[in-house]
C-alpha cells in the first residue's frame, strides 16, 4: 500500500502508555495516539492490544487513530507519531523545495492536518519521532510548527532518546 509505518515508534509508544496507564497518576487520564498514517495507527492499535488486552478496547481511556479521527476530540494526554525520518543518504533532488518537502514530510506538510494533531491534548503532548528530521531549513520552511515545538522541548521541556 501506500500508508507509512515506522516500528521503533511503535514499540516507544506502546512501552510509554503501558508504562504511564498502569501508573498511579495515569489511572485517571484519558489517552490518544495519532498518526498520518492508517499503516502506523494499526500498528499501534494491534501491538496495544497485545500488551494491553481489555483496555485497548476502551475508547474513553484510549484512542488510537489517524488525525482525520481525532477531529473535534481531546484527551488528557496525546501521543503523535510523525512516522517520517531523514533517510541517511537524502540529498536534494532539483531545485523544487516544495517536491522535497513533500517528499520528506509528507503530510507533516499539510499545515490544517499537523494543527488538529498538535491540538488534541489537555495536559500533555509527546511527538514520536526522528529529531534530526526537522533539523534542517526545509523543515523550517515547510513543518515550522513541529520545528518550533521540537526547540521549545529543547529549551524548556523534554527531548528523550530512544
Amino acid at each position: 500500500g501506500t500508508s507509512w509505518t515506522r516500528p521503533a515508534e511503535t514499540t516507544v509508544i506502546v512501552r510509554q502508555l503501558q508504562a504511564w496507564m498502569h501508573s498511579d497518576a495515569g489511572k485517571g487520564l484519558s489517552f490518544g495516539v495519532i498518526s498520518f498514517y492508517k499503516a502506523q495507527a494499526d500498528s499501534i492499535r494491534e501491538q496495544l492490544k497485545r500488551q494491553l488486552g481489555a483496555i485497548a478496547d476502551d475508547d474513553k481511556k484510549l484512542r488510537v487513530g489517524t488525525v482525520d479521527s481525532f477531529q473535534g476530540m481531546e484527551f488528557d494526554v496525546v501521543f503523535l507519531s510523525m512516522v517520517r525520518t531523514m533517510p541517511q543518504d537524502w540529498k536534494p533532488g532539483g531545485d523544487d523545495r516544495e517536491r522535497q518537502a513533500r517528499g520528506l514530510f509528507g503530510h507533516l506538510c499539510l499545515y490544517n492536518r499537523l494543527n488538529v494533531s498538535m491540538s488534541r491534548q489537555k495536559k500533555l503532548l509527546v511527538v514520536v519521532g526522528d529529531t534530526g528530521a526537522l533539523q534542517n531549513q526545509l523543515a523550517e520552511d515547510f513543518v515550522p510548527g513541529l520545528v518550533d515545538f521540537l526547540q521549545l522541548c529543547q529549551r524548556e521541556g523534554v527531548v528523550l532518546p530512544c
